[in-house]
């Protein structure tokens, strides 16, 4: 067997792990949520320092002094750490939307039309974060894999520009999220409403 063969069979081996891997991990997760569940599992958000790290003037000034290339790599970390809690924020107000939804068609229960448009609101507006989110995932970790760094010969990344993956600015659609959820949750009373924009 030659090199190339190897080669090809050792990564079609890896392919097939990662999605053994994403497919068991994605089974391992209960997606079930109701809306008792919702408030305990959200994180709470500094919507005022993520606005901050995205912003693209702050980082012209952050890196203005000292070793750029260090103070990019510790933006991208935290870029991701504050992804990685909105993605988490966002999937558990979807959860409970498709939840909500199942259990209506299940069940048959009659939802008034104003409550299954907040449905289906909140599952578009979760929908295209979700899909975003992912896409400023993927790049942080690329950029954090090649260790830009330690290479000055390659080009900088830009924190500022994984706030809008395609044409979707995922401040503003994290905004349309909590507002599609607190609207669902105004269901249950404005109380709960107010408890989903407090928490988001």
């Amino acid at each position: 067997m030659g090199k190339e063969a190897v080669l090809l069979l050792m990564l079609a081996e890896a392919i097939g792990l990662m999605a053994l891997y994403c497919l068991l991990r994605r089974l391992s997760q209960f997606t079930k949520r109701t809306w008792d569940d919702v408030p305990e599992f959200l994180r709470q958000i500094n919507h005022e320092a993520v606005k901050k790290l995205f912003d693209a003037a702050e980082e012209r000034e952050a890196l203005a002094f000292g070793n750029s290339r260090r103070a990019l790599r510790c933006r991208l970390d935290l870029a991701r750490e504050y992804l990685r809690s909105l993605h988490h924020n966002v999937t558990i107000v979807y959860q409970w939307g498709e939840t909500e939804w199942q259990d209506m068609v299940r069940h048959h229960l009659e939802y008034d039309e104003e409550t299954r448009q907040k449905m289906l609101l909140l599952h578009r507006e979760a929908v295209t974060f979700l899909v975003a989110a992912r896409v400023a995932l993927v790049k942080t970790w690329i950029w954090s894999v090649v260790q830009f760094e330690k290479w000055p010969v390659l080009p900088l990344a830009s924190v500022a520009d994984l706030r809008t993956p395609g044409s979707v600015d995922l401040l503003h659609a994290y905004q349309r999220v909590k507002e599609a959820a607190a609207a669902l949750a105004s269901v249950y009373g404005e109380e709960h409403s107010d408890e989903i924009g407090n928490l988001m």
